[in-house]
């Protein structure tokens, strides 16, 4: 009798647990809704809220609107986002799932992220055109959303983009090696996991200091995680609906690259990667007639962390050769 009651404690506890953990995890994330609000505004497109902030709203022109590399939120780019706003309206926003904006519908498809950034813009009242400075794997974005909005893209600023050839090319799974490791963090995680005493967002060392207890709040969240496995599962792997988006015209672009690849290598295989990179590269600068690409040493992946004067340059460089000529000849 003694051991049936043992087991049924047992069991009540199994039972228990579980519970505990979800309820705790909701309440965190109370908490951290009313301690984090949103810096910018919530539009809502639908389905979904979407997050979007924006500075420099007095500048004509062209809005820029930058878009993060995968597993980011809006807040890496600040404080850069500052420097922009002295000479431009700039705009920043959190894809579904991420940072402040809420989980959208799936499946995550390229075209999807692209149709729900111009449903963002529209809802925040930007109509364009729109200078895209997409990092690391929203150049997909950005190049579906030229390919399908091209009256509103006035040109394009590719930061260390991804390619979709890069996984046959490198001949590893690189992230999308973890998708399984991603959706046991994702289960776990509705139970609190994400939250054990000690555990941070491994992210936190590209964010400033002043912002990571604010991005650790929302990337411990299962439905950030959720949402970067709905992402992996839906890349454009070997180009699947993105063959239409190697031919841009002659949209205005300009490709930064960093030669500083494969750090975990040595010698030979470190340098055949950063040869593989930087070929892709070229060739995302050959989707255009009007492209120029600039391949730096002096930067990781994160350039415009590393070297922000060199994006903000080549922002410059787009607007100028996007703005109408007659403008171009009153200055």
């Amino acid at each position: 009798m003694k051991i049936k009651r043992i087991l049924l404690a047992l069991l009540g506890l199994l039972v228990l647990l579980p519970v505990i953990g979800i309820s705790a995890e909701y309440a965190f994330q109370a908490y951290d809704d009313q301690h984090y609000p949103p810096p910018g505004r919530m539009i809502d497109i639908g389905t979904h809220k979407m997050h979007i902030y924006c500075e420099g709203e007095s500048h004509p022109g062209p809005v820029v609107v930058l878009d993060s590399g995968f597993g980011m939120m809006s807040l890496n780019w600040f404080p850069f986002i500052h420097k922009v706003a002295d000479f431009a309206h700039v705009c920043v926003y959190d894809r579904a799932g991420n940072g402040w904006s809420e989980p959208g519908p799936l499946p995550r498809t390229i075209k999807r992220l692209a149709d729900e950034e111009k449903a963002t813009l529209d809802g925040a009242g930007l109509k364009g055109p729109f200078v895209l400075v997409p990092h690391s794997i929203a150049g997909f974005t950005a190049r579906r959303f030229a390919k399908d909005y091209p009256d509103i893209t006035a040109g394009i600023v590719f930061i260390d983009v991804s390619n979709e050839d890069q996984w046959r090319r490198f001949g590893r799974p690189g992230l999308l090696g973890n998708l399984e490791r991603y959706k046991r963090i994702a289960f776990f995680g509705r139970f609190g996991y994400l939250r054990f005493p000690g555990r941070k967002s491994p992210l936190l060392s590209v964010y400033d200091p002043e912002w990571h207890d604010a991005v650790n709040s929302r990337d411990v969240r299962h439905q950030h995680v959720r949402a970067l496995v709905a992402e992996m599962e839906s890349w454009p792997v070997g180009g699947k609906g993105m063959e239409d988006t190697r031919d841009l015209g002659d949209l205005p672009i300009v490709v930064l690259s960093s030669s500083q690849k494969g750090q975990q290598f040595e010698g030979e295989e470190r340098q055949k990667r950063i040869d593989i990179w930087l070929d892709m590269q070229r060739e995302i600068a050959s989707f255009s007639t009007d492209s120029r690409q600039i391949t730096t040493d002096q930067s990781g992946h994160f350039i415009h962390r590393d070297q922000p004067e060199l994006v903000i340059a080549a922002i410059h460089e787009i607007l100028d050769r996007s703005r109408p000529h007659d403008a171009k000849a009153s200055d």
